[in-house]
């Protein structure tokens, strides 16, 4: 919704779920649904946790609003990335079932390869220099 234009929204929504109901006759529109935003649903993200002076980056579990918000969020991103057709179209494109067979790819996370090594390093170097 942008804008608080929710009728927009709904007729945009509402429309892609009649544009999924022709093409999956046998399944429920709001079925499609709600399995391909559990398809996008993430289980871990990471976090940033300050140690000391440092900030690491730690995987954590989602809970489930938050993964609902992120699903909604990235699958709206998706559609808004997409250009040259209706917006119901796009919808009704991600949603169908063929689209959500394979998981989505999630947008990229911040890399730190070498973060547990100082904290690895630090725990071992104590131990070793007393020895």
């Amino acid at each position: 919704m942008h804008d608080g234009k929710k009728s927009v929204a709904q007729n945009v929504f509402y429309d892609a779920l009649e544009i999924v109901r022709k093409r999956v006759p046998d399944k429920e529109p709001i079925e499609v649904f709600t399995q391909a935003l559990e398809h996008v649903k993430p289980s871990i993200e990471v976090r940033s946790k300050r140690v000391g002076g440092a900030a690491y980056q730690v995987p954590m579990q989602v809970n489930r609003t938050r993964q609902q918000s992120l699903a909604i969020r990235w699958v709206l991103m998706a559609i808004r990335e997409k250009k040259g057709r209706p917006t119901a179209q796009k919808l009704a494109d991600d949603l169908s079932p063929r689209s959500t067979r394979r998981r989505r790819r999630e947008p990229p996370r911040k890399r730190t390869p070498y973060g547990g090594r100082q904290i690895r390093h630090s725990r071992t170097s104590r131990g070793s220099e007393n020895n």
